[in-house]
């Protein structure tokens, strides 16, 4: 009886370990699907922030073809061509940048592949330029070599992206006379 007892006893206390390890797995889980997504909140801030620039300028080019064919009747064809060339150009830039933040967001690599270090590097400089700049931080990558490195290069990105990003939030919370994140 005491060793059914014992039994018992013991099998409780695995069914708890077990539901403990799950608990703490789900837990371990929201943690990072929280911290994913508010990588993703900052992207989508930082995506808005950087195509604002490039369409104010088209609006601008458009705005300036009506107002010269408004009261001048006319726009020379020279003219016409270049702000075409631009508005093209700044579009393709769009293109580009939500090219890029949809790779760094759709990116389902392998938990351990070779990655050169400088890809997600740029992408993180890409994904954080116009935020930097419009808070005056410059970011330098210092790089002496290139090494390929194994590993899950998604989770390496955003590991980097939200050590940057925590940078950047330090210096928005300080008086930096000029604020500067390296990553060496």
């Amino acid at each position: 009886s005491y060793s059914l007892y014992l039994l018992y006893r013991i099998e409780r206390v695995k069914k708890e370990r077990d539901q403990a390890l799950e608990k703490q797995k789900a837990d371990a889980n929201i943690l990072y699907l929280q911290s994913r997504y508010a990588s993703m909140g900052e992207t989508l801030a930082n995506i808005a922030h950087q195509w604002k620039q490039p369409l104010n300028a088209i609006g601008t080019i458009q705005n300036n073809i009506k107002a010269n064919l408004i009261f001048q009747g006319d726009i020379s064809k020279e003219k016409l061509l270049t702000n075409v060339e631009t508005s093209f150009k700044l579009l393709q830039h769009l293109g580009e940048t939500i090219d890029t933040f949809y790779g760094f967001l759709a990116q389902q690599h392998q938990p351990n592949e070779r990655f050169k270090l400088s890809e997600p590097l740029e992408t993180i400089r890409k994904i954080t330029e116009y935020s930097l700049d419009n808070a005056n931080i410059r970011l330098h990558i210092e790089l002496e070599s290139d090494p390929e490195i194994s590993g899950n290069a998604n989770e390496f990105t955003h590991a980097i992206l939200n050590l940057i990003l925590n940078a950047k939030d330090a210096f928005d919370e300080t008086d930096v006379a000029e604020p500067k994140i390296t990553v060496r």
